[in-house]
């Protein structure tokens, strides 16, 4: 559904590190259709639950991350994220981006050689819900290398869930028959349990992202509880931060 036309207030993003946006696009597309972004002076900000109500997920692009970030007043605006990755995917290392509104579209322009103006219709907002993120208190944290991880949930990309066997000072990823312990580990823990998460929806984030995303990228933050949502934190340092929270797979018997 696109907007009727009204007045759009300006604003203007330049990037020439075009995958700091990119990596996160692709991530937000794999889960979701359609989003609701904010600008403020901070930088550009999405919040949205997926429609299967079981992750939600948080990115913010930073203003310094942009050789220009201009913006006269807070601004909203909704965007099919398909077609926005569509665009970005086609982004060279060498190529700078500019991203605007103009006649009710979302304007891409990809500028080299030569430029190449894209248009996205926006989307009326009205029907685009605000989230808000929950308020978690985690007893356990570890930090992981992100590549890592991913190479990890390869192993279980077949299966459904994904068991965290924690104990203090060792993690052992399990399912069915396999059993993944990982020692040397830095695990901030004085219990011991096992809870389970959709081994699918892990998968899922972690491939969504490639490797060379995932090698610039800081250890990555897992939080999580017994039967109780993970969190899992993607930061490169003043550039984004990406936040993935993930139901608990909860036995009934």
């Amino acid at each position: 559904m696109e907007t009727e036309t009204n007045e759009i207030k300006q604003f203007k993003i330049v990037l020439n590190e075009t995958n700091n946006l990119t990596c996160n696009i692709k991530t937000l597309s794999e889960f979701n259709l359609e989003a609701k972004f904010k600008l403020d002076s901070d930088g550009l900000y999405c919040l949205v639950m997926d429609s299967s109500n079981i992750s939600m997920h948080e990115f913010k692009l930073y203003s310094n991350a942009c050789i220009e970030y201009k913006l006269s007043e807070p601004f909203s605006f909704g965007i099919n994220l398909k077609s926005f990755y569509e665009i970005l995917k086609t982004l060279k290392n060498s190529d700078m981006l500019k991203i605007y509104i103009e006649d009710n579209n979302l304007i891409l322009e990809i500028v080299n050689k030569f430029s190449i103006i894209h248009k996205i219709p926006l989307l009326d907002i009205e029907y685009l819900k605000d989230q808000k993120m929950p308020e978690l208190k985690f007893n356990t944290n570890i930090e992981l290398e992100p590549i890592t991880l991913k190479d990890i949930l390869k192993v279980f990309k077949c299966s459904e869930s994904i068991k965290f066997n924690v104990t203090p000072g060792l993690i052992n990823f399990e399912s069915n028959n396999i059993n993944v312990p990982i020692k040397d580990i830095k695990i901030n823990t004085q219990e011991s349990f096992i809870t389970k998460y959709s081994a699918k929806y892990l998968y899922q984030l972690l491939n969504s992202r490639s490797n060379k995303t995932l090698k610039s990228e800081s250890d990555l933050n897992i939080s999580f509880n017994k039967d109780y949502p993970l969190k899992l934190v993607f930061n490169y340092p003043d550039k984004y931060v990406y936040r993935f929270i993930l139901a608990p797979k909860i036995d009934n018997d």
